[in-house]
């Protein structure tokens, strides 16, 4: 499993899921930041997961649908927003919400396949789908197996040699931090406010 700090701090990328869908186009602002509007799509015929903290200490998450599957490799969709009344912080009146760095993995190409640099402002109440749809392999092997995990849509993965222990396999690779007013700094040290795409 692929894991990466994206930080000053020591910490490591954890993951959750989320739902409903949303198509974005983009337009650009006179500061030049570019924004995002959503346009809702159907998803009540997918089976969503459970949602999930992309980072523990922020009210970031993620979840999971299976969009179809080919022999033994299944398509994923990925769609991330801001827990509704949240109380993780982001609490601060100065706080105008999360800028999240976000490399994604492929398993099946075994590698990155997109990089996104993303600001939800605080209040943000819309979903929204990671562009790229992930490739992941539902195979056993002699050393483990690969699989959907059926209560929280998760793609997991088991090394038999440690029997009972299961890992989210990390497809967002993501750091999480707050946007302070009149405070530029963040613990997500690759993350680039000039490509950032604003959420609304």
């Amino acid at each position: 499993m692929l894991m990466r700090v994206f930080s000053k701090r020591t910490m490591v990328a954890t993951m959750s899921l989320g739902c409903a869908c949303a198509a974005l186009a983009g337009t650009m602002q006179p500061n030049g930041v570019a924004f995002a509007q959503s346009a809702a799509t159907s998803s009540a015929e997918l089976k969503w997961g459970k949602w999930t903290y992309l980072q523990g200490d922020k009210a970031v998450q993620y979840r999971v649908a299976k969009l179809a599957q080919t022999g033994d490799v299944a398509t994923l969709q990925y769609q991330l927003r801001i827990e509704p009344d949240n109380d993780i912080s982001c609490y601060s009146e100065r706080c105008e919400g999360y800028v999240i760095y976000l490399p994604v993995f492929d398993p099946v190409a075994r590698d990155f396949v997109a990089t996104h640099h993303l600001f939800f402002p605080a209040k943000s109440t819309v979903i929204y789908d990671v562009p790229e749809k992930i490739s992941f392999p539902i195979r056993t092997s002699d050393t483990g197996r690969r699989f959907i995990d059926e209560a929280t849509g998760l793609p997991m993965y088991e090394i038999f040699d440690e029997p009972g222990r299961l890992r989210v396999t990390e497809v967002l690779q993501a750091c999480v931090d707050d946007r302070i007013t009149n405070y530029a700094d963040n613990r997500c040290t690759d993350f680039d406010e000039s490509q950032a795409v604003t959420i609304r």
